[in-house]
C-alpha cells in the first residue's frame, strides 16, 4: 500500500542503501518509489498516472522487469510474478525488480 505522495515528483539521482548496506547512487525516474525488498534487492515501482496503489482508483502492477545477479533480465506482463521467476525473487537471486503500475 503506497500513497501517491510517496512517489518522486522529479527524476534525478538519489542515494539508496543496497542489500549489503552500502550506499549507491541511482537515477530514479519521475513518479517512482524505490525500497529494499526482502533484504536482497531493490524494488522500484513506476507510477506514471501518480495514483495511490490502493482503493477504488488504485493502480496495480501491469508489468515487471527482473534483473538477476548475473545481469540477465526478464520481463513479464500481468499483475503477478509466478513460477520460477517468483521463486528466484524469494531465493534472493534478483537484484532489481521494477514494477510498472497502471
Amino acid at each position: 500500500v503506497i500513497p501517491e505522495w510517496l512517489f518522486t515528483r522529479e527524476a534525478g539521482a538519489r542515494t539508496v542503501t543496497g542489500p549489503d548496506g552500502t550506499a549507491e547512487e541511482l537515477f530514479l525516474p519521475e513518479n517512482s518509489f524505490t525500497a529494499l525488498f526482502l533484504g536482497t534487492g531493490l524494488v522500484t515501482y513506476l507510477n506514471p498516472r501518480r495514483c495511490d496503489t490502493f482503493g477504488e482508483h488504485g493502480v496495480k502492477p501491469a508489468r515487471y522487469e527482473l534483473v538477476y545477479q548475473d545481469g540477465k533480465k526478464l520481463a513479464t506482463e500481468g499483475n503477478t510474478v509466478i513460477g520460477d521467476p517468483a521463486l528466484h525473487v524469494r531465493e534472493g537471486k534478483i537484484t532489481r525488480l521494477t514494477a510498472t503500475l497502471d
